[in-house]
């Protein structure tokens, strides 16, 4: 991925997916605040999401990252995004149980997370999703 997208302070809506892009997402990018639009789904990246990536991306809305090889926890820090519509992370490498605050998020009206090695063994950690029904 080109490093010099992170000079772009302005940025708000990026969409590179599908280019067979790899190796890692630059941690600057994660820093453009002004960002609502965030895909770069079906490429080959391999990383970790940063825990801070809900206080970075205070703007976003729409958060495209499936079909990569991103690894880790989804961060707890996602929820303050408060704005945030769409969450496909879909076909990655994400472990761990899902934060339950992403019930905070009464905008969402889209997830996506299936093909990761998330969650407990119950189920119980998906008790967030009664929050977003009301």
């Amino acid at each position: 991925m080109p490093i010099e997208l992170v000079h772009l302070s302005n940025l708000q809506l990026l969409q590179l997916s599908a280019n067979r892009l790899s190796g890692t997402i630059p941690p600057q990018l994660y820093n453009i605040s002004s960002m609502y639009f965030l895909a770069i789904a079906e490429n080959q990246l391999s990383d970790r999401l940063p825990l801070n990536l809900g206080l970075t991306l205070p703007n976003l809305q729409e958060i495209y990252l499936g079909t990569n090889q991103l690894s880790g926890p989804i961060p707890i820090s996602l929820a303050n995004a408060s704005g945030l519509e769409v969450l496909a992370l879909a076909s990655n490498a994400l472990t761990g149980p899902l934060p339950k605050n992403l019930g905070n998020l009464q905008n969402l009206r889209w997830i996506s997370l299936g093909n990761n090695p998330l969650g407990d063994e119950n189920g119980s950690d998906l008790t967030f999703l009664t929050s977003l029904t009301s």
